[in-house]
């Protein structure tokens, strides 16, 4: 009996062990890509409604902007994201850090087609946009949106994913790539360069 009870203890301390390590792993800091963090926010925006469709996504800067890869490797800490539904002009905007949903709230908005984007046009990855950003001689920030930051959106021009850093003249500089090309090819079309002071 005694045997019994001590086995039983043991099971349940192990358990929490494992638990207290999954819970520790998913709150520290650390970076996901893109897909990764689209990945996360859908599975929420499903949840809160099954037609939810992605409209907007972004990485964005955090406590931890001054950490880590600063997207060189095309992760950050800290993204951005909203899914809706046309049918009932909703959205649900999401916050996904270190791997989990961190603010997640609902709101009325009007919602156009043109801007919803399905999952199987997501054939880029940001740690393919920052080499290609590379490539096309785009440097990390160094103050306000430090590093390299990553965005997809979709409207009446298309379908384009983007990434925000500096360009030669170390001005604030947006590249848009046209993501079918960019898989295609290796060589993105260009749509718009932003400078600013």
């Amino acid at each position: 009996m005694r045997k019994k009870f001590l086995l039983g203890i043991i099971v349940i301390v192990a358990c929490i062990g494992v638990i207290t390590f999954i819970t520790n792993k998913r709150s520290k800091p650390h970076e996901i890509s893109l897909k990764e963090a689209y990945s996360i926010g859908l599975v929420e925006a499903k949840k809160w409604n099954n037609n939810a469709k992605l409209i907007y996504l972004t990485s964005v800067d955090d406590a931890n902007t001054f950490k880590g890869s600063q997207g060189s490797n095309g992760k950050r800490y800290s993204w951005n994201m909203i899914f809706g539904d046309i049918q009932k002009q909703n959205v649900l905007i999401l916050n996904v850090k270190n791997g989990g949903v961190d603010h997640k709230q609902v709101s009325s908005d009007s919602i156009q087609e043109i801007q919803l984007i399905e999952q199987n046009d997501l054939i880029l990855d940001s740690t393919e946009m920052v080499e290609l950003a590379k490539k096309n001689k785009l440097k990390p920030g160094v103050e306000w949106a430090k590093g390299y930051h990553f965005t997809i959106e979709k409207d009446e021009n298309g379908f384009f994913f983007s990434v925000v850093g500096l360009n030669k003249d170390q001005k604030f500089t947006r590249l848009y790539f046209n993501p079918k090309t960019a898989y295609r090819t290796g060589k993105p079309q260009i749509k718009l360069i932003l400078g600013g002071n």
